[in-house]
C-alpha cells in the first residue's frame, strides 16, 4: 500500500488549505484524514442530475475519479457499478480481519443551490470554506465562502470512508458504497444489482443530527403540472416591470417543512393575485431544487406606462403585509420591484423615493433591477452593451391579463406544507408536500412538487388528489415521478444495538436519540435489492442542508469520527 497523499497535493485552494491547517492541528490521524478528504470533496464538482434526458453520468466523473484514486492508493479495490455508483472494498484488518463485513454508505452528489447573482458554476467550480461563529464559541462552524450549498451533505460519508481506509488498522472487511444522484432521482441506489453487496449490515452516513441514530425515513414521489397557456405580442405603450422576492430561509423540503418557512413561489403568486392589476406576464421563475424550499422567485410583467408607478406601489404595500406576517421566521425577506429604466424616457430630475415602509419593514425596497431575459434591451444592458433595439417586437410575447390571472390562481392553489402529523410518534411529520419549482415556459406553466410520507397508502391517495387538481384546472399531470419507499424502523436491529452501546461508551454514558426522519435516505431503496440488510444511520451536526446557509459543526465532525472508529472496532 502506498503512503497517504499529503493534503497540499489533494487540496488546491488557499482558503481550504488554511482551513485544513487549523482543523488538523492537534487532531488524531483519523480526524485529520476526515477533514482532508472532506475539503477534497468540497473542491471537487459533484452536481446531481439536471433532469435533462438522457441523464449525463459524466456530471459525477470528477468525484468518482478522485475517490477511486485515493481508495486505490490506500489498498482498496474499486469498481463502478450500475447507476454510476462506486463500490470500494478492502479486507478486514487487525482484530477485525475475520469478522463479518460492514457496508459504509453515502452519496456522491450535492444539491446545487445558490443565491441569485452568485454565479457559481457547480459543473466546474470548487467550493471554498470559511469559519463562522455561534453564540457559544468562535469559529465553531464551517460554511462556504460564497452563498452556495456546502456539500457536507453528503461529503461527510465520502470523507469518513476514505479516512477509515487511511488511518485505521483495526476494522472488519469493508464495503464503501457511494451512490449517484441521491439528491434527485436515487439513480445509484435504485440500480444497485441484487447481490452486489456481500454485507448484511449497512451503516448509512447521511444523517445530520449529533448524538442520534436514525432508524427510519419517509418515502416519496414527485409530481408535475403543465398548465397550457397562450402568449401573444403586445402593443408598444406597455413597460416592463420586475418583481422579485428573495432573502427567504429556504431549507430542506422534508426536514424543515414543519418550520413554516415561507415558500417564495407561493408568496409571489399570492402577492400578484392580491394586487390584481391588468398586467401581462412575460417571465416567471421560482425555486432551484426539487428537494429545497424555494427562497427566491421573480417575474416580469407588462403594465400600461401610465399605471406602472401605481402598480409598483400596490406591490410594495402588499409585500409589506406579507413581510409583517412572516417577520418571526423570515426576517430577511426582501422585495425588489421597479420599471425597467430602458422603458422610460431619461430625465434629469431626481427620482422621488417611495414612501417609508411601516416600522420594522425597512428591508423592503424599490429597485431598478429587473429580471427580464426576453427584452432585447434588457439582454444588452445586462451584458453592459448599448443597443438601439426597440422594446417590443414580434419576438417578444406575453400572456393576456386573463391568462396571467389564471397563473396566479393556479399557483396559490398548488399545495405546500405539512399534510399530516404522525399519530404514533410525537412531533414527527408523517406526510408533506413541497411546491419546489415554478417556471413559465413557451406554451405552459410548469410546477413541480415533492411529496413525502411514511405511509404508503397515504401517498397513493395523495397522488390521486394531485391528479384530480390538475384535471380540474385543465393542467397536464406528470404522475409518480422518482418514487421511493419508506424505510420502516426495526427496533430489534443488532446494528442499532451496537450503535447505542458504543455511543454510551464514547460519550460517558449518554443515551443516543433514536428517531425516524421526514426525509429520504437510501436505506429503504437499498433494502429492495438486498432485503436482508440491517441498517442504521449516523452523522455529524449539519444545519440548513440544501440551502446556501448549509454548515457543519466542527467539533461534532471530530466526535462523529471517534464514534465511527469505536463502532468499527467493536463490531462482531
Amino acid at each position: 500500500m502506498a503512503s497517504p497523499v499529503a493534503a497540499k497535493t489533494l487540496i488546491s485552494r488557499g482558503a481550504n488549505l488554511e482551513a485544513y491547517a487549523k482543523l488538523s492541528s492537534g487532531a488524531s490521524p483519523l480526524v485529520s484524514a476526515f477533514w482532508k478528504y472532506l475539503l477534497l470533496c468540497f473542491e471537487t464538482p459533484r452536481p446531481s442530475t439536471d433532469f435533462k434526458e438522457p441523464d449525463d453520468p459524466k456530471r459525477l466523473n470528477a468525484i468518482r475519479s478522485e475517490l477511486s484514486k485515493v481508495a486505490t492508493n490506500l489498498g482498496a479495490e474499486v469498481s463502478e457499478i450500475a447507476g454510476g455508483s462506486l463500490l470500494i472494498t478492502r479486507a478486514g484488518r487487525g482484530q477485525g480481519a475475520n469478522k463479518a463485513s460492514l457496508c459504509l454508505q453515502g452519496h456522491m452528489d450535492i444539491v446545487c443551490s445558490q443565491n441569485d447573482g452568485v454565479g457559481h458554476d457547480f459543473e466546474r467550480d470548487g467550493i471554498e470554506v470559511r469559519f463562522t461563529d455561534d453564540d457559544e464559541q468562535p469559529k465553531a462552524w464551517l460554511k462556504p465562502v460564497k452563498a452556495t450549498t456546502l456539500g457536507a451533505d453528503n461529503g461527510v460519508a465520502l470523507a469518513a470512508g476514505l479516512a477509515v481506509l487511511e488511518a485505521l488498522d483495526n476494522h472488519p472487511p469493508l464495503e464503501l458504497l457511494f451512490t449517484s444522484n441521491e439528491e434527485t432521482d436515487f439513480r445509484g441506489a435504485e440500480n444497485l444489482p441484487p447481490g452486489a453487496l456481500k454485507s448484511e449490515r449497512l451503516l448509512n452516513l447521511d444523517s445530520e443530527e449529533e448524538y442520534s441514530i436514525c432508524v427510519g425515513c419517509a418515502g416519496g414521489f414527485e409530481h408535475s403540472f403543465k398548465l397550457p397557456l397562450t402568449a401573444s405580442t403586445f402593443s408598444s405603450d406597455l413597460v416592463v416591470v420586475s418583481v422579485a422576492l428573495s432573502g427567504l430561509h429556504g431549507g430542506h423540503s422534508g426536514v424543515d417543512i414543519h418550520k413554516e418557512y415561507g415558500n417564495a413561489n407561493k408568496l409571489l403568486a399570492r402577492l400578484m393575485l392580491h394586487v390584481g392589476r391588468d398586467v401581462r406576464l412575460m417571465e416567471l421563475k421560482g425555486g432551484n431544487g426539487t428537494n429545497a424550499i424555494p427562497r427566491e422567485a421573480s417575474c416580469t410583467v407588462l403594465s400600461r406606462a401610465d399605471e406602472a408607478d401605481a402598480f409598483c406601489e400596490a406591490v410594495r404595500q402588499a409585500a409589506a403585509e406579507i413581510c409583517e406576517e412572516f417577520k418571526s421566521v423570515e426576517p430577511t425577506m426582501d422585495l425588489q420591484v421597479g420599471v425597467c429604466p430602458r422603458c422610460v424616457p431619461p430625465t434629469d430630475a431626481e427620482a422621488v423615493p417611495p414612501p417609508p415602509p411601516p416600522p420594522g419593514m425597512g428591508r423592503t425596497k424599490l429597485s431598478i433591477g429587473w429580471k427580464c431575459s426576453r427584452c432585447p434591451k434588457c439582454q444588452a444592458l445586462s451584458a453592459g452593451q448599448e443597443t438601439s433595439e426597440p422594446l417590443t417586437g414580434n419576438s417578444t410575447t406575453a400572456l393576456s391579463p386573463e391568462d396571467t390571472r389564471r397563473v396566479w390562481q393556479f399557483c396559490v392553489n398548488v399545495p405546500h406544507g405539512v399534510l399530516r402529523m404522525s399519530t404514533d410518534v410525537e412531533g414527527l411529520v408523517e406526510s408533506s408536500v413541497s411546491f419546489a419549482l415554478l417556471e413559465l415556459k413557451a406554451d405552459h406553466l410548469y410546477c413541480h412538487l415533492f411529496v413525502r410520507s411514511s405511509v404508503n397508502s397515504f401517498m397513493q391517495q395523495y397522488q390521486r388528489s394531485l391528479t384530480a387538481l390538475g384535471d380540474m384546472c385543465g393542467a397536464q399531470n406528470i404522475e409518480n415521478q422518482v418514487p421511493f419507499p419508506a424505510w420502516q424502523p426495526c427496533m430489534e436491529s443488532k446494528l442499532l444495538e451496537l450503535c447505542k452501546r458504543t455511543h454510551r461508551e464514547e460519550f460517558d454514558g449518554r443515551e443516543p436519540r433514536v428517531y425516524a426522519i421526514h426525509a429520504g435516505l437510501e436505506c429503504g431503496v437499498l433494502m429492495q435489492s438486498h432485503p436482508k440488510l440491517d441498517c442504521s444511520s449516523i452523522g455529524p451536526l449539519i444545519v440548513n442542508a440544501h440551502s446556501p446557509d448549509e454548515r457543519i459543526h466542527i467539533a461534532s465532525g471530530s466526535r462523529y469520527m471517534s464514534w465511527l472508529q469505536r463502532i468499527l472496532e467493536n463490531i462482531e
